[in-house]
């Protein structure tokens, strides 16, 4: 049986899988904790997890695969598992904690070395899993490029082709540093205005909380409206192959060559995947992409991001997509 966590701004989510029937694999066990931020927290909660699935598997009578698979925030130097500058200030009490870190190193001081670990950004593990998804719902991929935007409490992203021979990653998957235009024409970054921590800073309010509340979704048409065009750029960037990005991390030709053309898009994040806002930003997005470029684009919603996070996970670690690293 494998092991999968997927460590987020907000909350750590794991559990324990094992081979697919049909389509999706079999979750035998799925726990959540929330994550209080900081690498001294992060210690705490895998040694936790750690407990929890060894005590799970030993009251079941299971084994449990020496390597669990890890995907977690932030974006790695090629070949690593340390962590780039500016990629994961979402994790930490500072925006610099995690920049430099080598999370491979951390995990495995925090199980004592019982474990080993196999690490991937977390959007990876939605993009797989969002394809798992889909494919259960018998939409199909294959021989398609498709992205994954999720805005959660930052904005993930990832690039893959699906093949016969299997998915095969694209580029670093950075998208939350993409130029955007706000409703005043201004030049923004994405992550900047299109994710919840982004959202709470200009509108001190959550998504989640609008979207649990008819009064809220009415004050807040507009900012909902905007986000919708957010996505929409993103979507259009992506398929135009051409666009500014406001980090340290530029891209090269063959970066954009790589996604050019896309049309096929898997939205998760809690503001991607989740209510009102979701249904009402998609709707948007589409709408605006088939107007500037007359394509209808395929939007898949995922409809449970942390089951997808570890069957994405679970996918990756049996060779059921191929990934370049």
């Amino acid at each position: 049986m494998t092991a999968v966590i997927d460590i987020g701004g907000t909350k750590i989510a794991y559990g324990l899988l094992s081979n697919p029937k049909n389509v999706l694999p079999c979750i035998h066990y799925q726990q959540s904790i929330s994550f209080k931020k900081g690498l001294a927290h992060l210690k705490l909660a895998i040694n936790e997890i750690s407990h929890d699935i060894q005590s799970w598997a030993t009251n079941n009578t299971v084994t449990i695969n020496p390597t669990i698979i890890v995907g977690s925030a932030g974006n790695f130097k090629p070949n690593t598992t340390t962590i780039l500058p500016g990629t994961a200030i979402n994790l930490g009490n500072t925006p610099q904690e995690f920049d430099g870190i080598d999370l491979n190193k951390i995990m495995l001081q925090a199980c004592n070395n019982h474990f080993q670990y196999k690490i991937y950004n977390d959007a990876s593990l939605q993009l797989a899993g969002g394809i798992a998804y889909a494919q259960h719902e018998n939409i199909n991929f294959l021989n398609k490029k498709i992205a994954y935007i999720g805005p959660g409490t930052g904005l993930g992203g990832a690039f893959a082709s699906l093949a016969q021979s299997g998915l095969e990653f694209v580029t670093d998957g950075h998208i939350f540093d993409m130029q955007l235009k706000d409703s005043h024409n201004n030049p923004v970054m994405a992550e900047d205005v299109f994710s919840g921590r982004g959202f709470f800073q200009h509108h001190n309010i959550t998504p989640k909380e609008i979207n649990q509340s008819q009064k809220l979704q009415k004050k807040y048409q507009l900012a909902i409206d905007q986000l919708g065009h957010y996505l929409s750029q993103i979507m259009i960037q992506i398929y135009q192959g051409k666009f500014k990005k406001l980090s340290q991390y530029p891209w090269q030709k063959n970066d954009y060559d790589a996604i050019k053309q896309t049309q096929c898009f898997i939205l998760g994040g809690s503001i991607g995947s989740k209510g009102l806002i979701a249904n009402q930003i998609k709707q948007i997005a589409q709408t605006q992409f088939y107007k500037k470029l007359n394509i209808k684009p395929a939007i898949y919603k995922i409809p449970d991001t942390e089951k997808a996070a570890l069957i994405g996970g679970f996918l990756l670690k049996e060779n059921k997509f191929k990934v370049n690293n």
